[in-house]
Parts: structure tokens; sequence; C-alpha cells
């Protein structure tokens, strides 16, 4: 079973390449942005994120408090 994790972790790497964007979507992704907010912010496609996810095998932060992101654009 950890031979197949393994293999399925070196196909990701295969097929989802490291993005220029990934420090900064990392950043964003940490502040409680959503994939859509990241990619505009970026400047990138939201699958970029989504990939970038899934390669760091991250949830998608898809409910935020309203709170949070006032304050996260502030910090913008």
């Amino acid at each position: 079973r950890l031979k197949e994790k393994e293999l399925a972790k070196e196909r990701a790497k295969r097929y989802f390449p490291p993005s220029k964007y990934e420090k900064e979507i990392e950043r964003l992704y940490d502040m409680g942005l959503t994939d859509a907010e990241i990619a505009r912010r970026v400047g990138c496609g939201h699958t970029t994120v989504y990939r970038w996810r899934q390669r760091n095998n991250l949830k998608s932060n898809f409910s935020i408090d309203p709170k949070k992101a006032v304050e996260n654009d502030k910090t913008l």
C-alpha cells in the first residue's frame, strides 16, 4: 500500500510540475483565500492553484470567515 502512494506522488510530480507562482500561491493560501481569489491575485488559472494544492495534499479554503477575508485584503 505504501508503494502505491509513493508511485502516485511520483506521477503527480510529472503531471503537475512546480509553478513559477508557487511561493505567492502558498502565501495567499496561508492567508485563507480561495483558489479563485488566489488565481485572480497571482494572475494564473484556478487550475494552477488547484494542482498546487493537490501536490501538497491541502484542502480547499472554500469556506472562510468573511471578516478574515476583509482583514486579508487589508494586508495586501
